[in-house]
């Protein structure tokens, strides 16, 4: 990885999220970008509007280096600024697609240790349509070293083994466990289930030791929750393509009750499907 991409709002969330990108970025020694995006420039509270797109830009720009003041780690530590104008879900990801090896990062609020469903925020669209890697962090996760990490397995047959790159270089950095997790309902033969199970991914991870789990629950964020807690996760890691375990956490289906309780931040890997011929 070579850039961490990080998109704030200045919020507090926002602001949080810069934090974790900022120290992520610092282990990894990548580069560092803090990003604003907005549909429209409004003016701080008491001022005309703006006479031109220029000036407006230019105040951003001062907030995000107000904001790199804060969120730095040394005085002199190097950190990109760039604004365009643009809605946010769609110039995130163009400007992010500008760095080479990035991963995005974004923030999302949370209610005290409740976090909220997602749908229709800039943070699950990105989730769901990013071809670079997303990190969403919650609003209360501070920063500590990645020394756990569950990959939920939702692998295709069709998965490529280069869609979990990220998870082998932040894991040999940080010299993390990782667990390979699959959830399956309760009447789910476990002989069967392990037909499931990709020596690929396993062999590709092999100098991180990863162990293999294979978890009985219909209730998937449940399931999940109960192993992040019971075994100390820093990172959960999920390959988001159709039908899969991403869209049964953020499911309008599920119902609007729903919410996905962690502290930790949600790492969405982009599926690379291996191309036959």
């Amino acid at each position: 990885m070579k850039t961490v991409f990080i998109a704030t709002d200045f919020s507090p969330a926002s602001r949080n999220a810069s934090l974790y990108g900022v120290h992520l970025a610092t282990f990894l020694g990548a580069r560092i970008v803090l990003f604003y995006a907005s549909e429209y420039f409004p003016p701080p509270p008491g001022e005309s509007p703006y006479d031109s797109i220029e000036e407006a830009k230019s105040i951003i720009e001062s907030k995000l280096l107000n904001e790199v003041m804060a969120i730095r780690i040394t005085e002199f530590q190097p950190v990109d600024i760039l604004t365009e104008m643009g809605i946010p879900k769609d110039i995130i990801l163009e400007c992010a697609s500008r760095y080479q090896e990035t991963i995005i990062v974004c923030g999302m609020k949370g209610e005290g240790k409740k976090i909220k469903r997602l749908m229709g925020t800039t943070a699950v669209h990105l989730a769901r349509n990013s071809k670079i890697p997303v990190m969403i962090i919650p609003e209360e996760a501070d920063y500590v070293p990645v020394r756990s990490i569950v990959l939920a397995n939702d692998f295709s047959v069709l998965t490529d083994i280069h869609t979990i790159d990220l998870i082998q270089a932040i894991g040999e950095r940080y010299q993390s466990k990782v667990y390979i997790v699959r959830v399956m309902p309760n009447h789910t033969n476990e002989v069967s289930e392990l037909s499931f199970r990709s020596e690929r991914f396993v062999q590709k991870l092999h100098h991180l030791h990863p162990e293999y789990k294979f978890l009985r629950s219909k209730r998937i964020t449940e399931c999940l929750e109960n192993f992040i807690r019971d075994y100390n996760i820093d990172l959960l890691a999920v390959i988001p393509h159709r039908h899969n375990i991403l869209e049964r956490l953020f499911s309008a289906s599920m119902t609007k009750k729903f919410i996905f309780h962690t502290h930790i931040p949600l790492l969405v890997l982009p599926e690379i499907k291996i191309h036959l011929q």
